[in-house]
């Protein structure tokens, strides 16, 4: 049995709250509580004596000393015969035992539909929340696919960019060798001018004379090559964002109906006024 050590009168703080109010939930001394029970609005209230105010382990009336055999559905409080006579009159009672027997019926009632309220809303939470992982998965996986085909079409862009760079190339690598060997085809041929001068000390001018005549024809008909442009190849990096990158991929939408919500358990009441 719980106990506690007296309390002071919460009313007047002089004596020491004897006297516990059921109904008010304050400790009373003698006097306030005679004062307490003359007032209009609360000469019914209940009160126990001593320290234990547990009221479900009170099965005595204080006042009287009597048995609490009695409910009283107007007040919602056990009471005793004298009680019952005296400050309960008229009013809508009934007995403890059948108070209790309708109140556990009630009850085990009310409980079998919370209960089955409960575990439909857990089992459609449950299926719900399966569903929502299935549509992250779904959409996950939908990113990826995207990923995935832009990859493709940056690879086949970056395959066609250095293809046609190596085909620039090539074209340009041709043109380059032909200047290249017309260069080389006259160089040969003014090397041999050269030589021939070189060795004219050798020969007799009867014989020097027609040969550089030929020479030098041969090199009047060198016409001047112009050098060809070299050809240059550049590439401008593209500078993209963070941003930049989100505008490849499709658009996110989210939506959320999840609300926080308490199961408030209403009393029932015991009795029903006919």
């Amino acid at each position: 049995m719980a106990q506690t050590a007296f309390k002071s009168c919460e009313i007047c703080d002089g004596g020491l709250g004897h006297h516990y109010c059921q109904q008010c939930d304050q400790f009373f001394c003698k006097n306030c509580k005679t004062s307490h029970l003359r007032t209009k609005i609360s000469k019914i209230h209940t009160f126990f004596i001593g320290r234990n105010t547990n009221q479900e382990e009170q099965q005595f009336c204080a006042e009287h000393e009597e048995s609490f055999i009695f409910y009283c559905v107007d007040c919602d409080t056990v009471v005793c015969k004298i009680c019952a006579v005296t400050r309960h009159n008229r009013h809508d009672m009934s007995e403890i035992n059948e108070s209790v027997l309708k109140l556990k019926v009630q009850l085990k009632k009310y409980a079998e539909s919370k209960v089955k309220g409960l575990r439909k809303d857990i089992e459609k939470l449950d299926e719900e929340t399966i569903e929502y992982q299935s549509e992250v998965r779904s959409v996950i996986q939908s990113i990826i696919e995207d990923s995935e085909r832009m990859n493709g079409l940056i690879d086949r862009k970056t395959d066609e960019l250095i293809k046609y760079v190596k085909e620039v190339e090539e074209r340009n690598l041709k043109i380059l060798s032909t200047a290249n060997s017309k260069f080389s085809y006259n160089l040969h041929k003014v090397n041999r001018v050269q030589r021939t001068i070189k060795d004219s000390a050798y020969m007799s001018d009867v014989a020097l004379l027609p040969k550089l005549q030929q020479l030098q024809a041969e090199i009047y008909r060198i016409e001047p090559t112009r050098t060809p442009g070299i050809p240059t190849v550049r590439y401008s990096t593209k500078k993209i964002s963070h941003s930049d990158t989100g505008k490849l991929f499709g658009n996110l939408s989210f939506r959320s109906d999840i609300l926080v919500f308490m199961i408030i358990i209403q009393p029932v009441n015991t009795e029903q006024k006919t």
